[in-house]
């Protein structure tokens, strides 16, 4: 009877963002056998503090007793019972990962996902170091039996579980600066109004937030201008604080690459944090046609947009979030597949999401999957005032959470992030390709779908532009904030934009992105990600082609599963030059001209 899977990293960051720290960690596969494990709802989940005293106790026991073949049996309980604790630890931290995002106010969460963050690596240290006492005892058959032979290769205290004193003080070190971010990131900046109207009634001692700000221009009372300037004031503040916690994780993640063996931190969060088939060398030839032939693409689709008809789209999208999800998703979800219209409808009745807007939630979406509950969770925080966007990151979310329930964690596929991606916004497109069975309106209709295809064209632009961002700020020796910035400028520019731009050439609106700070070089996978979804997408046979893709996930990591569907790897620039031509010829049809 298997219970332990294979070692994996320590980060498992669908769409982000469910857990953050480095260093590896064992991912166990466990099958619960307590009942208080067999749950549907997430009410039914609680938080309860592992028995970290338990847990060394029963170490201590194993090394007192495993000398004896007839103590076999108690070991055998004993390790049995510290995998669970083990496991329990990573389960809570996933828990509590959806309980600060509920609700970003609650310090008692807040501090315990703080503190089982950093007993994860003591932990992990003293399973596998307890692990090799065993394999050398005379108790070591009955681990071998009720675990599987393999039990040692898992456990056994290699490179990817060797972890040293200093290793350990650096994620230590690394996961206060995640909790200064999420404290920082959570807060709600504003700067003095000064004259600026608001509602007609000036206030010099009013406080404008970001927010505000927008509503101030939605409204009419601002100008570009005023907005801009107004908006570069708030973000130095927000730059400031926020870069300087990045620049220090900066500084403490390459030294845990250095500790780890490798020479640059790309490397190590590639091959030990994503485990992915290719490296960051990989990418040069991509740039370069993402920069000289998408981002005008990108840019001439942003220009055939008509934003009227999106208001009046993000109008429909809201009083159809908010008052009849279910019967808006089921002609879309069950003309696609009614097991994934059952996997929603069951989501949604067990509360296993979270997805209505409250001030309380943290600025994000994700998915996560809480062992030992077996159970995957999907978050999302859409806007107060529901937009066609917000109910497309649904569907991309529920991307992956189908993609939990298709094809359960297992050895074979708990570690592949980019595939994971290929599902979410392949279900994106795939969905807007039906989006007519969601408007009444045909206008409507066509603008969804081209500012949803605009959108998955972002990803492949956004991910290659973030990974280059942090390659060239993880190669500066000791950044600082306004070198951040100014790298950050730079390649703005070169991918053909720039975001609340002090003047100066420094850019300022990085500090927007929660994945440089939580996981880093992570980005990348969007748009490796959306260049297979695209071309899935653009096959007569999508759907089928889909499914066949989630289904190769079970057995295959991402490149190689692009293979066997006959899916261009996007480093080849062929994959790039399909979907360039797809996405022209698809848009061209809602009425989108290119004069190429």
């Amino acid at each position: 009877m298997k219970r332990i899977c294979k070692i994996i990293s320590l980060i498992w960051v669908i769409c982000l963002l469910s857990a953050s720290f480095s260093g590896c960690r064992l991912f166990m596969n466990y099958q619960p056998d307590v009942a208080r494990y067999n749950v549907t709802e997430f009410k039914d989940m609680s938080y309860t503090e592992p028995d970290i005293d338990r847990f060394y106790e029963l170490s201590k026991l194993i090394e007192e007793e495993c000398g004896s073949r007839m103590k076999a049996i108690s070991v055998n309980d004993y390790f049995t019972e510290m995998v669970d604790i083990y496991n329990s630890v990573h389960a809570m931290i996933s828990l509590l990962s959806v309980y600060t995002a509920i609700d970003t106010g609650n310090k008692r969460y807040a501090e315990a996902y703080l503190n089982l963050q950093n007993e994860v690596v003591p932990v992990q240290r003293e399973l596998v170091r307890i692990a090799d006492v065993i394999k050398n005892s005379k108790c070591a058959y009955m681990i071998e039996y009720y675990y599987g032979d393999d039990v040692w290769d898992t456990l056994s205290a290699n490179e990817g579980n060797n972890i040293s004193d200093e290793l350990e003080a650096l994620i230590s070190e690394e996961n206060k600066l995640l909790a200064e971010y999420n404290t920082l990131a959570n807060k709600e900046y504003t700067i003095p109004a000064g004259d600026v109207k608001y509602y007609n009634e000036v206030s010099e001692d009013r406080y404008l937030s970001e927010l505000e700000i927008d509503e101030l221009y939605n409204l009419g009372l601002i100008d570009n201008d005023q907005y801009l300037g107004l908006m570069r004031q708030l973000y130095l503040i927000k730059n400031g604080e926020l870069g300087e916690v990045y620049a220090s994780l900066v500084e403490v993640r390459n030294k845990i690459s250095k500790e780890r063996g490798y020479e640059k931190y790309s490397d190590y969060a590639y091959k030990e944090l994503y485990m992915r088939q290719y490296s960051a060398d990989d990418f040069a030839g991509m740039r370069d046609y993402v920069k000289k032939e998408l981002v005008p693409l990108y840019d001439k689709m942003l220009e055939a947009i008509d934003y009227q008809a999106l208001t009046r789209a993000n109008e429909f999208m809201n009083e159809a979030y908010t008052t009849r999800l279910g019967k808006t998703v089921e002609p879309v979800l069950n003309s696609i597949s009614e097991d994934m219209l059952t996997a929603f409808e069951e989501m949604y009745e067990n509360k296993m999401c979270n997805i209505y807007y409250s001030e309380k939630k943290a600025d994000m979406s994700f998915t996560t999957y809480i062992q030992v509950y077996n159970k995957p969770f999907l978050f999302c925080t859409p806007s107060p005032e529901i937009t066609v966007t917000d109910f497309f990151t649904l569907m991309h979310e529920f991307g992956h959470y189908y993609a939990y329930i298709a094809v359960p964690v297992t050895e074979t596929n708990c570690n592949d992030l980019d595939s994971h991606e290929v599902l979410s916004q392949g279900l994106e497109l795939i969905v807007a390709e039906r989006i007519g069975d969601v408007f009444d309106d045909n206008e409507l209709a066509k603008v969804s779908y081209l500012t949803v295809v605009t959108q998955i064209l972002s990803s492949v632009i956004e991910g290659c532009k973030m990974d280059e961002f942090q390659e060239r700020v993880f190669a500066l020796e000791n950044p600082t904030v306004d070198q951040i910035n100014k790298v950050y400028g730079d390649v703005m520019k070169e991918y053909g934009s720039d975001f609340y731009d002090t003047g100066d050439g420094e850019s300022l609106s990085w500090v927007d992105i929660p994945h440089s700070f939580i996981a880093p070089f992570y980005y990348v996978s969007y748009s490796v990600s959306a260049i297979a979804a695209l071309q899935i997408w653009s096959m007569e046979n999508s759907q089928e082609a889909y499914f066949d893709f989630l289904n190769g996930t079970e057995n295959n990591l991402f490149l190689d599963n692009l293979k066997e569907n006959e899916i261009i790897s996007p480093f080849e620039k062929s994959a790039l030059e399909k979907i360039k031509s797809e996405i022209i010829s698809r848009t061209e049809r809602v009425g989108v001209e290119y004069n190429v």
